[in-house]
């Protein structure tokens, strides 16, 4: 399976320099850095910091808002343009990860999931969450953007419209109490469900709303879920229809 991974990896590299990919923006979902877990998203802190080498030397790490312009506008569109997203929450954002792109002097949107966070309480994957007080220490180095995972990290297609609208208000509230600054952004739970693009209606209230691993249906952002360092491929994500 690794042979076969490196093997994929150089092919699309080598189609990137035969035909370079199309002007745009690579948005990057991670999970969790340094953990010391067996997930496929937990990502070594060795390998993280390789992979913030990279982006900052060879490429233009922007924030969420910076892409969305470039997206919606064209302006200044171009081959090299990555967003570091982060997703849920976990204690290991702030304790690893934001320190490491304070460093770099990188951005990056940590979509938290509030419920777990507010009453500290483990993920339902047993992570401990991190803590407001922290996550505020972190946003203050002007980086860090907190955008909404919903409150419970409820599947939207499962639940009810009313539900879904209740959650996500609560999980605006939560991070506006918090952090200072209600969210813009919205990024959907186990994002590489299609479905749940059903509740495009609810999710409205965002500027934007990430989807990963779905080509052309997103709302207005879409991710390439990665752990390795980035090829130089990119896309255009498809506008709110």
């Amino acid at each position: 399976m690794p042979l076969a991974r490196t093997g994929l990896r150089c092919a699309a590299l080598a189609c990137d320099r035969i035909k370079p990919p199309p002007a745009g923006v690579v948005i990057l979902a991670y999970h969790r850095v340094g953990a010391d877990t067996q997930s496929a998203v937990d990502v070594d802190v060795h390998s993280f910091t390789r992979q913030l080498e990279i982006l900052r030397d060879r490429y233009e790490v922007i924030s969420l808002d910076a892409a969305l312009d470039v997206l919606a506008t064209g302006n200044g569109a171009r081959q090299n343009a990555v967003v570091l997203t982060f997703d849920d929450g976990t204690h290991d954002f702030v304790e690893t990860a934001a320190p490491l792109l304070e460093a770099f002097g990188l951005p990056a949107t940590l979509y938290l999931a509030t419920a777990f966070v507010d009453a500290q309480q483990p993920f339902p994957w047993g992570a401990r969450p991190l803590s407001w007080k922290a996550l505020a220490d972190a946003c203050s180095s002007g980086l860090i953007e907190v955008g909404s995972h919903t409150h419970r990290h409820l599947l939207l297609d499962r639940e009810e419209t009313g539900v879904v609208a209740d959650d996500l208000d609560r999980s605006i509230e939560l991070i506006a109490a918090n952090v200072g600054r209600a969210p813009k952004h919205f990024a959907y739970p186990k994002a590489i469900d299609a479905n749940q693009l059903t509740r495009t209606a609810v999710v409205q209230r965002f500027s934007s709303a990430a989807l990963a691993g779905n080509r052309g249906q997103s709302d207005r952002v879409q991710r390439r879920v990665s752990t390795l360092a980035p090829s130089s491929r990119s896309y255009n994500p498809a506008p709110p229809a």
